[in-house]
């Protein structure tokens, strides 16, 4: 069904419903199983083989960088939803903002730390390099700020006895990698600043 509406010439999916969302974005809402995921696939791909989507120079494009009403662009719903396969696909693009706000300004990778029931999807997007650890969110939080909260807020006994060891271990492994990502970041931007170190040559 999707191949058939995608063969006909007035579809367009810059289109946006009264809640913002665009094609790309449902699809990916509904890809909790593998066909939906195929759906997604199909989509990108007849996005970056029509001209008349890729018309202008610009590196980011307009409909993987959509915002709906809240501001969660395609990248954001992959993340709340944990969907690896859809992040990769939206990341080979090479054309999604991945330090793009939502209203709230978090970015997809600070919604990563506490809605995702593991650490994967933050694996996944320190993997690819897919943020910048120094944006800060409407509180004023880098990426490190918003996983410390989660961690002060896990210490909070909503349910006590091992859900709560386990909410407050997953809540420590996430600042873990923030931390260890953030500081690898840093590092990797002085080399390309300066260049990489230069072996001494033989003494005088």
């Amino acid at each position: 069904m999707i191949e058939s509406l995608l063969s006909l010439p007035t579809i367009d999916l810059r289109i946006q419903d009264n809640a913002g969302f665009t094609a790309l974005m449902i699809a990916i809402q509904f890809s909790s199983n593998p066909d939906g995921t195929i759906i997604v696939q199909k989509l990108i791909a007849y996005v970056q083989a029509r001209p008349e989507y890729n018309t202008t120079a610009a590196k980011w494009h307009p409909i993987f960088n959509a915002q709906d009403n809240d501001g969660l662009t395609p990248l954001h719903w992959a993340v709340r939803r944990e969907l690896h396969d859809c992040i990769s696909t939206l990341l080979d693009t090479r054309r999604v903002d991945v330090d793009l706000k939502a209203s709230n300004g978090n970015t997809a990778a600070m919604l990563a730390i506490p809605i995702t029931v593991q650490h994967h999807v933050l694996e996944l997007l320190f993997d690819r390099r897919a943020c910048d650890p120094t944006v800060r969110n409407e509180r004023g939080e880098a990426l490190v700020g918003v996983a410390r909260r989660l961690v002060r807020e896990s210490s909070i006994d909503y349910w006590g006895g091992h859900l709560q060891v386990a909410r407050d271990k997953l809540a420590r492994d996430k600042l873990h990698l923030c931390e260890d990502y953030a500081s690898h970041y840093d590092a990797d931007l002085q080399v390309q600043a300066i260049g990489p170190p230069v072996a001494a040559g033989p003494r005088l």
